[in-house]
């Protein structure tokens, strides 16, 4: 059994501080770690975050790089396509009505649009009726005075 004693404990004491400096090492050793802290996020996590996210642009940039230049070649196609004689020959007939010299061209209109059926019924009735300005005698020549 060991009994505390003030000689026992002098090994393990801590090293007497000047008076001003002992209150001033617990907030500096605070401050020291949270500069070490944002050091480290600035050196370390803002630039992969940044990395990151230029990674995913990069991508999304590819595929839209990848859709123009699809859309581009097909584009140089339908040039290619167009830059003959007879397909030149055919637009210029179907959508412009063009025609050779000594040909003759017809435009056929379309049918004229059937009348309007209407039902002889109640709202409708009074428009299948011829109506006459006012003052005008009724058809068949009766007045109402019968």
């Amino acid at each position: 059994m060991t009994a505390s004693t003030p000689a026992s404990r002098a090994g393990l004491r801590r090293p007497h501080l000047p008076s001003g400096i002992g209150r001033w090492i617990r907030p500096l050793l605070l401050a020291t770690a949270a500069v070490a802290t944002i050091a480290a996020l600035a050196v370390y996590v803002f630039p992969t975050r940044t990395w990151l996210d230029q990674r995913a642009a990069l991508a999304e940039t590819s595929v839209e790089l990848r859709e123009l230049q699809a859309e581009r070649s097909a584009l140089e196609q339908r040039v290619a396509e167009l830059d003959s004689d007879g397909q030149i020959e055919e637009i210029a007939r179907s959508q412009y009505g063009l025609v050779r010299p000594g040909e003759e061209a017809y435009a056929v209109l379309p049918a004229p649009e059937q009348p309007v059926e209407l039902p002889a019924l109640w709202p409708f009735g009074a428009l299948l009726e011829p109506t006459a300005p006012e003052g005008s005698a009724p058809p068949g020549g009766a007045t109402g005075r019968d």
